[in-house]
């Protein structure tokens, strides 16, 4: 019995309470740059947008835990489209950019913590046109600007045309209007989307499975603590934690 109650006291202790020790170096950094500037999505939802003005997302809710564990305060900044939040960070006026997938370019400004989140992606076109990959050889896949797919295309499928966006939004006009046969994307994505701007037609037509669909954090490549202590945040974030998280 009496070792039946310890197991159950080791997992609550481990689901509610993590205590992180950051090295002096840590520490100081903290004092030192209490505000780190993220680059945030407008229109990546359920996981990084903005809605009304206000920052929301699975992104920002694990930022919050971060900014209890760690006594950073993070400033959002948003308005800008995924390439141009990612130029912002290569010339060190962004920190931090709370959710991505890790690319061989990325790694050339970047410093990824261990992925936090993983989805699933499909090919996206108009009634079902595709059943199999080899079906878009030829075709064009809208692809916003900036987006990891555009690397995976290039080097995975060569046979199939980028046609370039400003964002994911006019990706699916692209589609709708066929200007492109199709677009990738996590269905979440696209549900609240098209529910959103009342647009009908898209239908997810098969998985696309690729390195990308695992997601990181990452801070500017002269941020080496700080990714230290970004990673060491993550880690101590509960499963009880995690999972009110995705139920939200």
């Amino acid at each position: 019995m009496k070792k039946y109650l310890f197991l159950i006291f080791s997992f609550f202790t481990f689901a509610f309470s993590q205590t992180i020790n950051f090295t002096n170096d840590e520490k100081l950094f903290i004092e030192n740059n209490p505000t780190i500037n993220v680059g945030v999505e407008t229109d990546w939802p359920p996981f990084d947008f903005v809605e009304n003005d206000k920052y929301m997302g699975i992104a920002k809710d694990y930022l919050s835990l971060i900014e209890k564990s760690t006594g950073l305060k993070f400033n959002y900044i948003y308005g800008y489209t995924w390439d141009e939040l990612l130029k912002l960070t290569e010339t060190k006026k962004i920190d931090l950019l709370p959710i991505l997938a890790k690319t061989k370019d990325r790694e050339k400004y970047l410093l990824y913590t261990k992925p936090y989140i993983e989805i699933r992606d499909y090919i996206f076109s108009l009634n079902n046109q595709f059943s199999k990959i080899e079906d878009l050889y030829g075709k064009d896949i809208a692809v916003p600007l900036g987006y990891a797919q555009e690397d995976v295309i290039k080097e995975k499928f060569p046979q199939i045309n980028v046609y370039s966006v400003r964002n994911l939004l006019d990706a699916i006009d692209a589609v709708i209007t066929k200007k492109a046969d199709a677009l990738i994307s996590n269905p979440a994505i696209i549900n609240y989307l098209t529910n959103k701007h009342t647009l009908g037609g898209i239908t997810a037509d098969l998985p696309i499975n690729y390195e990308t669909n695992k997601l990181h954090m990452a801070v500017r490549d002269d941020y080496e603590i700080l990714r230290g202590i970004i990673q060491k945040a993550l880690d101590s974030i509960t499963i009880i934690e995690k999972n009110k998280i995705s139920e939200n």
